[in-house]
């Protein structure tokens, strides 16, 4: 849900529909004075040196050389503070609503999405950049009725101004789409090209299966995992699931509750209470936090949610970092 109060941009740009709520902004759809469509991203409030920032995400989008990837064309500040841009829209929808909709995408039209969506990618790498936060809300698509979409990338130019995840700064603005985000964005490391090819296999995966990758089909492929801890609070990390078939790394945020001694439940960093994995044979192995915690101050158990004829407990270690 939205947490905008402002209705437009500069007295130019009316909003109409919020895309997407982003942990550094938010997506919307607005009109220009002349009833043009276009896409609007509007900031967190209190962006320092918004101004210059503003300019030097415009600047970076004219130095990529690629029709399918959109440049903001106007941006400012609002009186919060909050930096906003705003570029053409050129879809008739976002590849998400276009996925939604669908119901899943045929192989076909996604394999030639997603195709080009890997050349947006290409020219904004091949421009000294990374995109970072790619996210189905900020891919349009049109000619979505027929076996030719085309798709465009909107948000580039941002990676250089807004920071990435840091562990320790977890409730400071950060650039990233959580569902989307790498391995080592999770981590707080420095990312680049390669987090750009995984938020793409994340976004194609949910193209044909029009869920996320870890979505649940059924109560018997969720996850508890319950803990206790030696002093409340909260630890980001990545908990290490192991199945039949494969390893997950999954970023996590854990919550210790008051006192120390309550179970508490691991969550996700979109704020969802249970950690999904797809195979009913999943459990967790290994859990890493970014915080030290006093030796033997955590225990880490897994619990099948809601399994008929009661919880199955497995033992897993807490490693510190």
């Amino acid at each position: 849900m939205s947490a905008l109060t402002i209705k437009n941009l500069d007295g130019r740009y009316s909003l109409t529909d919020a895309l997407a709520t982003l942990p550094y902004g938010e997506i919307w759809t607005a009109s220009g004075e002349d009833g043009e469509a276009v896409l609007a991203f509007i900031s967190v409030p209190e962006v320092e040196d918004a101004p210059d920032k503003v300019e030097a995400a415009m600047e970076a989008c004219s130095e990529i050389d690629a029709p399918n990837v959109i440049p903001w064309i106007d941006g400012g500040v609002t009186e919060d503070s909050r930096m906003w841009l705003v570029a053409p829209w050129l879809g008739d929808r976002t590849f998400s609503q276009w996925v939604t909709d669908s119901d899943g995408l045929q192989p076909n039209a996604a394999a030639v999405a997603g195709h080009q969506i890997a050349g947006a990618l290409g020219a904004i790498h091949e421009a000294g950049q990374a995109h970072l936060t790619l996210h189905g809300a900020l891919v349009g698509v049109t000619d979505t009725d027929g076996d030719a979409p085309v798709a465009f990338v909107y948000g580039a130019g941002l990676s250089a101004e807004i920071p990435g995840y840091q562990p320790l700064k977890k409730n400071e603005p950060y650039l990233g789409a959580p569902n989307y985000m790498a391995p080592e964005q999770c981590q707080g490391k420095e990312a680049g090209a390669p987090a750009d090819v995984y938020a793409l296999g994340v976004l194609l995966y949910e193209a044909i299966r029009a869920r996320p990758p870890f979505a649940p089909r059924s109560e018997k492929e969720i996850i508890q995992l319950s803990f206790r801890g030696a002093q409340p609070g909260r630890f980001q990390g990545y908990v290490h699931v192991k199945t039949d078939r494969e390893n997950m790394v999954l970023p996590v945020e854990l919550h210790v509750l008051r006192g120390g001694l309550e179970a508490g439940v691991l969550v996700s960093k979109n704020g969802r209470a249970l950690l999904v994995v797809e195979d009913a044979d999943a459990r967790a192995d290994r859990l890493l936090l970014a915080q030290p915690v006093q030796p033997g101050g955590m225990r880490l158990l897994t619990r099948r949610a809601r399994r008929r004829g009661g919880g199955r407990r497995r033992g897993g270690r807490v490693v510190p970092q």
